[in-house]
C-alpha cells in the first residue's frame, strides 16, 4: 500500500481521544498502520529537500551586509542579525552547488553532497524489507527522530551500522539510533567549550559503525556502569556525543574509579587553580587537553566540568556540561544520570552564587537545553502510552490539515492535549494551528490561559505562555495589561529563576534599543536592575548591560553608556577580581577609549 493510500485510510478512520482515554492513536492496529505511514513518508522524502530544511534555519543576515551567513551548529545569531530574507534563501538553496556549499557548514566532513533522490535510495532493498517488518525498529526510530535531525545522515549511519554488525544492531538498537541522530550533523566548532584552544582537544572523528563497535566492545567487557542495551536513545546520546581518541576514554575507565552513586566527586578530583583565576587566565592554551594533563596540572571550573563529563561518558554514564551565570560571573559544572530515571544535575554547582539555570547542548541538534528543561523532558510520563498517543494525535492532525479537514484537525490537536496534558509540544502545536487558521485574540488568549493553568508549577513553560498573553494584549492595544503581565514574570522569578526575569529585561531593553530610543532604554535598564538587584549577577550584565552599553558606545551616546555601566556596577557589586568585575572594567575601558578617540 502506498504512502498516500495509508494516509487516506488513517484520516478516514481517525477518532479523537479524551482526558479519560486515547482515541484511535491508542489502538494497536491503528498505531501499526500509522507507524508504517511514517516509514513510507520518510523514505519518500527528497534528499535535497531535507538539506534545504536543515540549512534554512541557519541562514542569517547581518546588519549592513548583503550576503547571508550560514551559522555553524550550536552558534547563536548576533544581536544585529535577522533571518535571511526569502530572496537570499532562494539564492543559497535554489541550486545544487550553493546548497551543497551551505550544507557543508552543517554536515560532518565525510558527508556526501545532497542529491536529487529519495531517501529510499539510501537504504538497500533487503534492509528496507527487514526494517519495514520490524515494528520495534520503526517505533524506536520515530520515537527518537526530531524535526532538527538530518534524516539522510541518520539513515546512512543506521545502514552502515546494520551492514557492519547485523546481530549486534538488533541487540543494541537504542545505541545505534543514538549514534545516528548525533552523527548526522557537524559538532560545534567551539566543542567542548569556549575556553580551550580546540586544536588541543584530542578529537577523533570516526565512522558511525566504528563508534558503535567501540561502545559494544566496552559494554561487553564490563566497562560501563549501565548496561547500554537498557538505556534509551534519549539517554545514550549523552554518552556517544564526545568523539575523542579511544585512548582518552580508556584512560578514564582505568584511572577514575568513583562509583555511580558518588560520581559527583569527580569534579573535585581536579585541583582548582586559584592562580589562573587570579591572573584571569580563562583559557587552556599550552599542552594537549587530555584528561591526564588536566589531572596533573589542575584547572578552573570549565576544566573540572569537562574532565567529569568525559569521565562519566567513558563509564557509560550519560553526562552534560553545564554553564551558567552567578552573582560574580560565569561558572561551569556537570550533570549525570545517577539512576535509571534519575539525573543529578548540580555536580559542582555553587548554590551560594545563585546559579538559577545551567545551559548545556543537546547533541542531537546542538541547540541549547537548560537543566530545568532536561529535568522536565526526562520525567516518567514520557514513557507512558498516553504520551505516545498524544504525539501521534499531532501526526494525524498534520495529515488532516494537508487533506483540508481543518475541523477534524482542530479536534486532533485538542485530543493531543486532552490525552496527555503535560505534553508541552501539543500545546505549542495547537498554538501554531490557531495562528495558521487565523484564530482571533480571544481564542488565542483562552488557549494560553489554559496552558498557563496546566504549567503553573513549571517556571519556563509558565513564562512562555505569560509572554504570549502579553504579546496578545499588546496586539489588541492593551499596553497596560501587557506591561502588567511581563512585570508579573519578573516578580515571580526574581528570586528562584532570575534567568527568566533577566530574559524579560533583555527583551524590553532590546526593543527600545532597536527603536533607537536610547534614553528610554537606559531608564528601562535601570528600573529592571533595581527590581532584580544583585541576584541577577552576571546574567543581567551579559544579557542586558553589556549589549546596551556597546550599542550606546557605537552610537556615540557615551554619557548614557557610562551611566548604565556605573549603575550596574553599583547594584551588582561584583567581588574584586572576579570574572564579572574584570569584564566590567573591560567595558569601562571601551567607553574611555571612545571618549578620547578623535
Amino acid at each position: 500500500m502506498s504512502r498516500d493510500a495509508i494516509a487516506k485510510s488513517l484520516t478516514q478512520n481517525y477518532q479523537p481521544g479524551s482526558s479519560t482515554s486515547p482515541g484511535t492513536t491508542g489502538r494497536t492496529t491503528y498505531k501499526s498502520w500509522l507507524l508504517l505511514w511514517k516509514w513510507t513518508e520518510l523514505l519518500s522524502r527528497n534528499e535535497t529537500d531535507e538539506a534545504r530544511r536543515l540549512v534554512i534555519p541557519h541562514l542569517y543576515l547581518r546588519s549592513g551586509n548583503t550576503n547571508a551567513t550560514v551559522l555553524n551548529p550550536g552558534a547563536k545569531p548576533a544581536a544585529d542579525m535577522v533571518p535571511a530574507p526569502a530572496d537570499l534563501v532562494q539564492k543559497i538553496t535554489g541550486t545544487a552547488r550553493n546548497l551543497a556549499n551551505a550544507a557543508r557548514v552543517l554536515l560532518p566532513p565525510d558527508a556526501p553532497a545532497p542529491k536529487d533522490q529519495t531517501l529510499l535510495a539510501l537504504v538497500p532493498p533487503n534492509i528496507v524489507s527487514e526494517w519495514t517488518a520490524d515494528e520495534s525498529f520503526l517505533q524506536t526510530l520515530f520515537d527518537t527522530l526530531s524535526p532538527g535531525d538530518y534524516a539522510p545522515g541518520v539513515l546512512r549511519s543506521l545502514v552502515a551500522i546494520r551492514q557492519a554488525q547485523p546481530a549486534k544492531f538488533k541487540e543494541y538498537l537504542n545505541l545505534a539510533v543514538a549514534i545516528a541522530v548525533v552523527d548526522d550533523q557537524k559538532m560545534p566548532v567551539f566543542w567542548p567549550h569556549r575556553q580551550v584552544t580546540t586544536d588541543l582537544v584530542p578529537v577523533k572523528l570516526q565512522p558511525a559503525a566504528d563508534w558503535f563497535a567501540y561502545w559494544v566492545k566496552t559494554n561487553e567487557s564490563g566497562g560501563t556502569y549501565f548496561d547500554l542495551r537498557k538505556l534509551t536513545p534519549e539517554q545514550l546520546k549523552f554518552v556517544v556525543d564526545a568523539p575523542l581518541e579511544p585512548e582518552e576514554l580508556d584512560w578514564a575507565r582505568k584511572n577514575i574509579r568513583h562509583t555511580r552513586d558518588d560520581f559527583a566527586k569527580t569534579f573535585s578530583d581536579i585541583t582548582y587553580s586559584a592562580q589562573r583565576a587570579r591572573d584571569n587566565i580563562v583559557s587552556w592554551t599550552d599542552s594537549p587537553y587530555t584528561l591526564a594533563n588536566i589531572k596533573q596540572q589542575g584547572g578552573i571550573c570549565v576544566d573540572q566540568a569537562y574532565y567529569s563529563m568525559i569521565a562519566g561518558k567513558a563509564h557509560g554514564l550519560p553526562t552534560l556540561f553545564f554553564a551558567g551565570q552567578g552573582v560574580d560571573g560565569g561558572h561551569a559544572w556537570f550533570g549525570y544520570l545517577k539512576g535509571t530515571d534519575r539525573w543529578e544535575l548540580d555536580c559542582g554547582k555553587y548554590i551560594n552564587q545563585n546559579f538559577s539555570a545551567g545551559i548545556a547542548l543537546d547533541p542531537q541538534t546542538w541547540t541549547s537545553i537548560s537543566d530545568h528543561q532536561l529535568a522536565f523532558i526526562t520525567e516518567n510520563f514520557h514513557s507512558r502510552p498516553e504520551y505516545a498517543a498524544s504525539r501521534d494525535d499531532l501526526v494525524v492532525a498534520g495529515l488532516l490539515e494537508v487533506k483540508g479537514d481543518t475541523a477534524l484537525a482542530a479536534k486532533a490537536y485538542d485530543s493531543a492535549i486532552a490525552v496527555c496534558s503535560r505534553n508541552a509540544d501539543a500545546w505549542d502545536a495547537k498554538t501554531a494551528f490557531l495562528e495558521r487558521t487565523g484564530a482571533g485574540v480571544p481564542v488565542l488568549t483562552a488557549h494560553h490561559q489554559a496552558a498557563l493553568r496546566q504549567f503553573s508549577s513549571l517556571p519556563d513553560l509558565k513564562a512562555q505562555h505569560q509572554k504570549a498573553l502579553a504579546e496578545l494584549a499588546a496586539s489588541a492595544g492593551d499596553t497596560a495589561k501587557a506591561d502588567a503581565l511581563t512585570h508579573q514574570i519578573t516578580l515571580q522569578n526574581q528570586d528562584g529563576r532570575t534567568d527568566i526575569a533577566v530574559d524579560v529585561a533583555a527583551d524590553k531593553v532590546t526593543a527600545l534599543v532597536q527603536a533607537k530610543k536610547f534614553s528610554e532604554a537606559l531608564t528601562e535598564h535601570d528600573n529592571q536592575l533595581t527590581t532584580l538587584g544583585r541576584k541577577a549577577g552576571g546574567s543581567f550584565f551579559y544579557k542586558v548591560t553589556q549589549p546596551l552599553v556597546e550599542t550606546l558606545v557605537a552610537n556615540n551616546s557615551l554619557a548614557f553608556a557610562k551611566q548604565a555601566l556605573d549603575n550596574a556596577r553599583t547594584t551588582l557589586a561584583p567581588e574584586a577580581n572576579s570574572a564579572l568585575a574584570r569584564d566590567m572594567q573591560t567595558l569601562q575601558d571601551t567607553i574611555t577609549v571612545a571618549k578620547v578617540a578623535p
